[in-house]
């Protein structure tokens, strides 16, 4: 079975990649990251197949083809919170980066380019959040086997 495949391999790249500190979130590598969601896509695809595949393969298209549902379209949701994070933290770093550093001169920044206007500790929660519901999925999809577990 493909999940029983994915789990260990999206373990071994929390295990090497997400280093969190208590000054920054993995959003990316980490437990309840956007590599959780990646896997979930891809796991989807594996697992069922799609009905049709999307013009445009991204992660949202990918996890539409293969389940349905309200928990699929909060799971999006989340992914589309962190994606926008992740371009944030890149455009201010100038480069690709995983970890999100948590201080006071790097989040407040982060959380206004967001959202204009946004708190910084608003935007941790939100994160924070949202890492915890994508985790969650995570592990009733690989716990169950199937991604009937989220689907309708």
């Amino acid at each position: 079975p493909a999940w029983d495949e994915l789990a260990p391999m999206r373990e071994q790249v929390r295990a090497e990649r997400a280093h969190e500190t208590d000054g920054g979130l993995a959003i990316k590598t980490g437990a309840g990251g956007l590599m959780d969601v990646d896997f979930l896509a891809g796991g989807g695809l594996l697992e069922r197949g799609a009905d049709e595949l999307p013009d445009l393969p991204s992660v949202p298209a990918m996890l539409r083809a293969c389940a349905k549902g309200p928990q699929v379209e909060s799971l999006i949701d989340d992914y589309q919170l962190l994606r926008v994070v992740e371009a944030r933290m890149r455009w201010l770093a100038g480069r690709p980066i995983e970890i999100l550093e948590t201080d006071e001169a790097t989040l407040p920044v982060v959380a206004e380019l967001v959202e204009p206007g946004l708190v910084a500790a608003t935007l941790l929660e939100r994160i924070e959040a949202a890492r915890t519901r994508i985790r969650t999925t995570y592990d009733t999809v690989v716990g169950a086997g199937s991604l009937d577990a989220i689907a309708v």
